[in-house]
Formats: C-alpha cells, sequence, structure tokens
C-alpha cells in the first residue's frame, strides 16, 4: 500500500465522520472558523473544595445545556454523525472509526514513500477518479466523480503533513467536498486532523471541525478520538464556553421524556480535572439556559456537588457535600 492510498484512506476517514446527523458541540459552541478545537486543560480526577465548585456548578450548567442542544437538533451525541449508515446509532458509527484505525494501522511499515513531486491519477472501485497532485508534506486530493463504498464524492482536500520525533501530523482541509450517498447529496467544509506513528502508523489521536450542509440547512461538528496501541478508542467533544474556556466531556448521554432531559458524561474542568455527570429533569428556557431539573457532579473522593434549579431567571442553589453554598 502506498502512502498515496494510505492518505485516501485518512481523507475518506474525514468523510465517514462528517456525514449525517451533526455532533455534540452544535453549531454555536465551536466558533465560525474552521480550526481545529483542542481541550489543553487538567485530564486527571479533580476534588472538590470551596474554592472551586462555583467554577464546577456554572460551567457544567452550560455544558449540560449545550449537550441537550445538540440533541434537539438531531445530533449525535459523541461528535460522531449517522449518515454513512444512515439509521445506525453512535455506537456503530464509532465502530467505524475503530476498524479504520486498525486498517491504518494494519498498513506495512515498508510502505512506499511519495516522491518529492507527484501527479497521478486513480480510479475508484465504483467508478470516477481521484487525482493527487503536489508534493510528499503538501498537496491536493481531487476527487472526480470518485466512487468508493457506494459514495460519489467530487471536490478538493488539501493535505499538509509534518514528522516530529515518532509521530506524522496530517491536516486535511476540506473545500467544498461534496458526496453522495443513497441519493442523498451533501457537503463538506473544515479541517480533520490525523496523528499516527510514522514507521507503525498506528493511529494514536485525531480531532475535526467541520461543517456540512444539506438542503440549505449547515451543522458544526466538532470532536476529537485518542487510541491507544490495542486500538481501544475514546472519544470526547469539546465545547467552548460563554467565557471563551475550552471544556471536554466523554461518554456523554443524553435521553428526553416529556421534555424533560437526562444527561450523563464524564466533564472535563480545564484547571481542576474530570468528575463524573449526572443531570436529570433538566428542561430549557428560552434563552438556551436550563430551568428546572439538577446536576449533580461527583469527584475522584466520591464528593458531590449539586446544583438545583427552580425557574428560568433564577439563582441554582449550589450544595457541595452536604452544605449549601
Amino acid at each position: 500500500m502506498s502512502k498515496y492510498n494510505y492518505l485516501l484512506l485518512l481523507a475518506v476517514t474525514g468523510v465517514l465522520t462528517a456525514c449525517g446527523g451533526g455532533g455534540g458541540g452544535g453549531g454555536s459552541s465551536s466558533g465560525s472558523d474552521d480550526d481545529i478545537v483542542e481541550y489543553d486543560g487538567v485530564t486527571t480526577p479533580a476534588s472538590f473544595d470551596t474554592d472551586n465548585s462555583s467554577d464546577f456548578a456554572s460551567s457544567s450548567s452550560e455544558i449540560v445545556s449545550d449537550l441537550i442542544e445538540s440533541d434537539e437538533s438531531g445530533a449525535d451525541v459523541g461528535n460522531l454523525p449517522t449518515g454513512i449508515l444512515a439509521a445506525a446509532d453512535s455506537t456503530a458509527v464509532k465502530t467505524v472509526l475503530d476498524i479504520t484505525a486498525e486498517t491504518v494501522a494494519g498498513f506495512e511499515q515498508s510502505s512506499l514513500s511519495m516522491p518529492v513531486a507527484v501527479d497521478e491519477t486513480v480510479a475508484g472501485s465504483c467508478g470516477g477518479s481521484v487525482n493527487y497532485s503536489g508534493s510528499e508534506n503538501d498537496f491536493t486530493i481531487t476527487y472526480n466523480d470518485y466512487c468508493e463504498y457506494s459514495m460519489t464524492m467530487n471536490g478538493t482536500v488539501d493535505a499538509t503533513s509534518s514528522t516530529s520525533g515518532s509521530t506524522t501530523r496530517t491536516t486535511l482541509r476540506y473545500n467544498n467536498l461534496q458526496y453522495t450517498y443513497e441519493g442523498i447529496t451533501e457537503t463538506v467544509n473544515g479541517t480533520y486532523v490525523i496523528e499516527s506513528d510514522s514507521q507503525s502508523y498506528e493511529l494514536s489521536y485525531s480531532s475535526w471541525n467541520l461543517t456540512y450542509t444539506m438542503n440549505g440547512e449547515t451543522v458544526r461538528i466538532t470532536g476529537s478520538m485518542t487510541c491507544n496501541s490495542n486500538y481501544d478508542c475514546t472519544y470526547y467533544d469539546q465545547f467552548v464556553g460563554s467565557d471563551g474556556t475550552t471544556y471536554q466531556v466523554s461518554d456523554a448521554s443524553v435521553s428526553s421524556i416529556d421534555g424533560q432531559y437526562s444527561v450523563e458524561a464524564t466533564f472535563y474542568h480545564p484547571e481542576y480535572g474530570s468528575v463524573t455527570l449526572d443531570a436529570s429533569n433538566i428542561s430549557i428556557c428560552s434563552d438556551g439556559s436550563i430551568g428546572s431539573g439538577s446536576i449533580v457532579l461527583t469527584d475522584d473522593d466520591g464528593t458531590e456537588l449539586s446544583v438545583t434549579f427552580s425557574g428560568c431567571g433564577n439563582e441554582p442553589t449550589i450544595v457541595l457535600d452536604g452544605v449549601a453554598l
């Protein structure tokens, strides 16, 4: 397998994540540009105290509201949209990405290197072609009715690649890439980043900030995925808060009954670290804030911080380990 086809697979992987319903984080949390939103805060377990409890209460409230907004918009929480598998749920799409990670890692270590300059056209398995032009570290992929996996693609992806130590970082920028699958046509724009081992091609990290447009409606999806050497992958949502702070959640789940929502997730605060989050009986006000229900956060020591809402426009009640703050 040549490096051409290796990078083509990465490009197709980006399309797999872009198809169908949007991802957690919705359209408002990531800004309007296509820069990757990366969480670089604390990831170790947090411990509550009287100094950080208010920060956790306010930020978790905003995150719960954002997750519910994503769910209401038809977004698939976990930033793993379902279009490529039609009615498949997020678990199925996560499996697709897991399989892709294994496929990338399975390429022979002795793969052919791309020459200094290249202009090559490859036929699709079910029609059309894809052209590669440029150099090893800076090139363009152009799809012309290119057909793989019953999907037809047209448009361009600009790619840059750099290696530092044993890690290769490839950035793919989608430029009005159109794809048609099962009669539905959508357009992808944005950025997809992949980090892999430069020798074994084991995928260790990927992140995306993409928009897709169908029937005039545009949805933004952001997120990331980390994988270990056993191809066990964890999926994350990144959210930019109203104050510009980037927060992160993993293993997010949203459910609703009669207009009230329940949310479960692991929540990462950039200053303090991770806690478990369990929200129940949540209702949303017209301005997007939480009007009723409660959020319970649990730290690494088992200490609980609860945030209870009693109406739109009212301040919530915050209780740390049984003591009101």
